[in-house]
């Protein structure tokens, strides 16, 4: 496994360490109610790091999978992106061929740059995507993680506030 699959998958917490870091402290934390609502609370969060560890290995497994079997058919789909890029850029250029502004000069430089080294900006795309998406995954798992916490923090609070009342039947 190789450096940045390591950080990807100990940042979301698998592994013996990583799932007893995040189970113990839920089940552990008097916020949260009974045992059962804390037991609750690190099943979802086991079920939040699965999901997230997931959607980053398997596209990352298939895609080295692919480098080790066909070394030649990452090239393939990288050119293949360069050339619609290049196309991509050749068609927009044509909107900005009398850059007034600022802005449109500095996007028909960057046309301009891709359309004369589209292998280069194809890879560079592909590579700008993959990490998109794990940004992405990564945020979206944070994020999962902030609601499932509050989620049950609000059921421990009510829990405990309901605790002691007695009603009048």
């Amino acid at each position: 496994m190789n450096a940045v699959a390591k950080v990807a998958l100990g940042g979301l917490g698998l592994g013996a360490v990583g799932v007893s870091a995040r189970v113990i402290p839920a089940l552990v934390d008097n916020k949260k109610g009974s045992l059962t609502n804390r037991a609750d609370c690190a099943a979802e969060k086991i079920k939040n790091d699965t999901s997230a560890t997931l959607k980053l290995a398997v596209p990352a497994g298939v895609v080295a999978g692919v480098a080790a079997a066909k070394p030649g058919l990452l090239s393939k789909v990288g050119m293949t992106a360069a050339k619609y890029l290049g196309k991509g850029a050749k068609a927009l250029g044509k909107l900005f061929k009398n850059p007034g502004n600022a802005l449109t000069k500095g996007i028909s430089k960057v046309l301009t740059a891709i359309q004369k080294n589209p292998v280069k900006y194809g890879k560079i795309g592909l590579a700008a995507a993959a990490v998109l998406y794990a940004l992405n995954t990564i945020t979206k798992h944070a994020y999962d993680d902030g609601k499932i916490e509050q989620k049950y923090n609000d059921t421990g609070a009510i829990e405990n506030a309901t605790k002691n009342l007695v009603l009048n039947a």
